[in-house]
């Protein structure tokens, strides 16, 4: 499990999703745009909830690796395979010539 960073704030989800949360940032920083990702999360209480991110553009965005104490690994393979898809289309997009 990873927590993922925004401002002051911070919540728990799996690795994969951390990681795929972050490889989406990076590419809509290229293209200086921000977006909205839902992903479920662990709440500061335990409990599975689905967080909405802006990400992207000069946000400020980091994850850790941390300690479940005994929470599941969250998987979320719809959200995985959703940010990798948009991911990808960004690079895409930044490796072709504009014009």
């Amino acid at each position: 499990m990873k927590s993922v960073h925004l401002s002051n704030d911070s919540v728990m989800t799996g690795d994969e999703l951390a990681d795929g949360l972050l490889e989406f940032a990076l590419a809509l920083s290229r293209e200086q745009r921000v977006e909205v990702v839902e992903l479920p999360v662990v709440d500061h209480e335990g409990a599975v909830q689905r967080a909405r991110f802006l990400v992207g553009g000069s946000i400020p965005l980091w994850t850790m690796t941390v300690d479940p104490n005994g929470t599941p690994e969250l998987k979320d393979p719809d959200a995985r395979d959703e940010l990798r898809r948009r991911t990808d289309q960004l690079e895409l997009e930044w490796l072709l010539p504009r014009g």
